[in-house]
């Protein structure tokens, strides 16, 4: 079998250019590109089809002229937290024409590095992702599986612990605190990757199990995601968001967890709304929940995203 180098195809522009050409051709892809009054300035022919609206109809026009007021409010201010340069990208899910979807959107940058708009990818969320988060059981019977495989393979395994901020203050008696549970579950399995596990230990708090990670610092692109889904999930709650990590095969299952538990609550007494990692001082400020054994010197200090 022959394979063609990109030397082949020509200059490195000519790639560029063929690559970003098989993306906007691509059925399967949902891309689109805005400006910052978030016009559209071009999409994928998958974002054409899964819309059933021409080029000609979208290139120029927002989501307002296109789609509504109420789907356009949802993008922009996903959009705006972008341009701001407050979030480095931000994740939404929503219905569209009946249909769940997520999308995610990221800077679209100018040469000099300016952020000159949004351009993102939009995807179906499927009914595994939507059928609910797994019960401690089941968590910890895959959790104890992921550790366990580090001992025959490289990488990374990583915990996020969410508790969601403000649950307490929804009223208990309109079901309006099941539909949040549900909304917030829903938020996340569409935020998290394919592989990753998302699970409910009771009230309002949430795990996700990251069972391949390249290096434990991976874990925050996760946690970002999980932090701006919780924003996305409703205006009643915020999440406090806490995570941990390890390429040790050894370390017992329930001390990651521990770990991952410590920094939500270290997140939380911040004020919530923010990802926080575990480290070793994290460990000595916060005790609430008898964690075990304190770790070694040199765990990664805290890293907050707010």
């Amino acid at each position: 079998m022959s394979v063609t180098s990109p030397l082949a195809l020509g200059s490195h522009e000519n790639v560029e250019r063929l690559l970003i050409e098989n993306l906007l051709t691509a059925a399967e892809e949902r891309l689109f590109f805005k400006d910052r009054e978030g016009r559209y300035l071009m999409v994928s022919a998958g974002w054409l089809a899964a819309r059933r609206r021409s080029l000609a109809d979208v290139i120029g026009r927002t989501d307002s002229e296109l789609f509504g007021e109420e789907y356009a409010h949802r993008a922009r201010a996903a959009e705006q937290r972008v341009l701001s340069g407050g979030e480095a990208s931000a994740a939404e899910l929503g219905l569209f024409d009946g249909r769940p979807e997520a999308t995610t959107w990221v800077p679209l940058r100018a040469g000099d590095g300016r952020v000159i708009g949004t351009f993102g990818t939009t995807r179906d969320v499927h009914d595994d992702q939507l059928s609910g988060p797994v019960d401690r059981s089941e968590l910890m019977d895959r959790l104890e599986r992921a550790v366990r495989s580090l001992a025959h393979r490289s990488g990374w395994v990583g915990v996020l612990f969410i508790d969601l901020d403000g649950f307490e203050r929804i009223d208990g008696g309109s079901g309006a605190r099941d539909q949040a549970l549900v909304d917030a579950g829903r938020h996340l399995s569409a935020a998290v990757r394919a592989q990753d596990t998302v699970a409910r230990l009771g009230g309002d708090e949430f795990v996700v199990l990251c069972s391949e990670l390249r290096s434990g610092r991976c874990l925050t692109s996760v946690g970002t995601r999980v932090l701006e889904a919780m924003r996305a999930a409703s205006t009643a709650f915020t999440a406090s968001v806490g995570g941990a990590s390890t390429g040790d095969c050894k370390l017992d299952p329930t001390e990651l967890l521990n770990r991952a538990d410590l920094a939500m609550y270290a997140a939380k007494r911040a004020g919530g709304d923010r990802f926080t990692l575990f480290d070793a001082r994290v460990h000595v400020r916060v005790r609430k929940r008898a964690p075990g054994p304190v770790p070694p010197e040199g765990t990664p200090t805290p890293l907050t995203a707010a």
